[in-house]
């Protein structure tokens, strides 16, 4: 219930360098407290020291100097807010966020690696809702971001996610191993899902995905030489005699 605002200027003079708060030691926990209008980032923590975050708000972070995150570095975010920061709202490895929402950031909503990502919201980011590696993205709504709703490099498992109403693709792959499923992407600029992998053997599973509404073709691009795939049903129903897994209506 601590209240951290305006600290760092001028310059992001002090030991933090205008952060709200720096975590240094290992699992601390901060609980109901607000970070806002801080020089750099709202929370720092340092890599590795499972520190956790519950019902905080990190808000209007990094003006100062045009860098700062609403959460950086924080293992475990669990219904937490992180909206109006200059850079990612949260950047957050080998953890944890849930239930937690990122609004209107100046770059990514949640930029994550080896993390468990689910039921989140990402809207209205200056660059992706979510941009992941190796990470496990599902039941999330990713809408009105002005890049991708989803970015997924390598090894990520992307599943039930809504990802509506994004400047360009609902969903785009960068890399290998992902596996994306169940996801319902409506009325994005570019393609519902896309994949971008044409490096021989980045081998992705894409299948029971609908795609609605895409500005961009069909709704899909799938690099077909090297991905795993459903067959895919264009039109307002299934064609007889195809296993019936991506459907752009």
């Amino acid at each position: 219930d601590t209240v951290a605002s305006s600290n760092g200027f001028p310059g992001g003079a002090g030991l933090g360098g205008g952060d709200g708060i720096v975590l240094g030691g290992i699992n601390d926990t901060l609980t109901g407290c607000v970070f806002t209008s801080n020089f750099d980032d709202g929370v720092e923590a340092f890599p590795g020291t499972n520190n956790a975050a519950h019902d905080c708000t990190a808000e209007s972070n990094g003006f100062g100097s045009g860098a700062g995150s609403g959460f950086d570095g924080v293992s475990r975010l669990t219904e937490c807010s992180a909206n109006f920061n200059v850079a990612d709202g949260a950047v957050v490895s080998n953890g944890v966020v849930i239930n937690c929402i990122a609004n209107g950031n100046g770059a990514n909503g949640f930029s994550v690696v080896f993390t468990h990502v689910s039921d989140c919201e990402a809207s209205a980011n200056a660059l992706d809702g979510i941009l992941a590696s190796q990470s496990r993205i599902r039941d999330c709504s990713v809408t009105g971001n002005l890049d991708d709703g989803i970015e997924g490099a390598g090894g990520n498992f992307i599943s039930g996610n809504n990802a509506n109403g994004n400047a360009a693709n609902g969903i785009v792959i960068t890399g290998p191993s992902n596996t994306i499923e169940n996801n319902h992407c409506v009325a994005n600029g570019a393609f519902g899902i896309d994949t971008v992998t044409s490096a021989a053997g980045a081998v992705n599973a894409i299948f029971a995905n609908r795609t609605t509404g895409n500005m961009a073709g069909a709704g899909y691009f799938f690099d077909f030489g090297t991905n795993t795939y459903g067959p895919i049903v264009v039109g307002p129903g299934p064609v007889a005699g195809l296993y019936n897994e991506n459907i752009d209506y």
